[in-house]
Parts: structure tokens; sequence; C-alpha cells
């Protein structure tokens, strides 16, 4: 078994049986996994804000740090490699409110949510377990032989990426 840790703005697609794909610390950013069960074909995306917008220079330089340009691109890229449209399963963690008490529509996990939420909505993407909001840290798994996606609420110990 080969453990792969996706860091925080990055993201990490693999078709290999030994591979499992993880990312920790997720507080307000969000952990995505997503899995197509006949090509074999797994990836996982830590994305820490909602929109690209609002650092564009950024954006250019790593998508990934934005769920709104780095998550469609996993997306289109699993795609390239052989996912089909309609047959992807997806795990969804993060968007926790850890030190915005209370900020409503300003809440970056609210927003990051949200923004994931309706990507995978208009990418037709099913989503077979979520832990999102709340007011804990999450880790995100994904096994490439099975597909099969878990997620942890943070402790003390847990595996750091």
């Amino acid at each position: 078994m080969m453990k792969i840790c996706v860091s925080l703005s990055e993201m990490r697609l693999s078709k290999k049986n030994n591979d499992v794909l993880f990312t920790s610390d997720l507080g307000s950013d969000m952990g995505i996994s997503i899995f197509d069960p006949v090509a074999k074909l797994g990836g996982v995306f830590h994305g820490m804000l909602p929109e690209a917008k609002v650092y564009p220079d950024m954006a250019k330089k790593n998508p990934f740090i934005f769920v709104d340009t780095g998550l469609p691109l996993m997306l289109e890229e699993a795609y390239s490699q052989g996912a089909f449209k309609g047959r992807l399963i997806a795990y969804v963690a993060g968007g926790a409110d850890l030190i915005e008490k209370g900020a409503g529509f300003f809440s970056i996990g609210k927003q990051n949510i949200k923004i994931t939420f309706e990507i995978l909505s208009a990418y037709k993407v099913n989503v077979s377990r979520q832990a999102v909001g709340g007011n804990q840290m999450r880790s995100l798994y994904l096994t490439i032989a099975d597909g099969k996606s878990w997620i942890n609420q943070q402790r003390q110990g847990n595996e750091p990426c």
C-alpha cells in the first residue's frame, strides 16, 4: 500500500491499485474524493478558498488553491483519463467554522461548501457521503483498489500530511 498525501491546494489522480490518497487538516477548506468504479480511477482535491476572482494572479499560479477553479480541473482531468460523466462517486469533507463563529455570509467554510456542491451538481457527480460544516477538523481517505473512501474527525495524533 502506498499512502499519498494530497496537501493544501493540491490535487492527485491515480489508477494504481496500491495507492491510498488522503488529505488532512480540513478546517474551513474542502476535501473532495472522486472515484469511477469502472475506470478504477480516483482522485482527491484539497481546496482552500471558494473563488478565484478574489485573487486572480494567485489562481493563475495555482488554480487548486480555489474550489471554483481546482474542482472543475480535477473533474475534467479525470474525464480525460477515462472517468465517465455520471459514474463518479464523491465524498466531501470540510467547510468547518473554526474561527469565524457567527460570521454568516462571510464564513469561508460556508462559501466553500456552497461552491463545492454547485460544481458537483453541475457535473452530475453523485455525493455518496459528506461531513461538512460544524467546528471540527477532518481527514479524507480514498483507496484506489476498491474506491472505498472515508472521513475521519481530527483528533490529536491523526495522520498529518
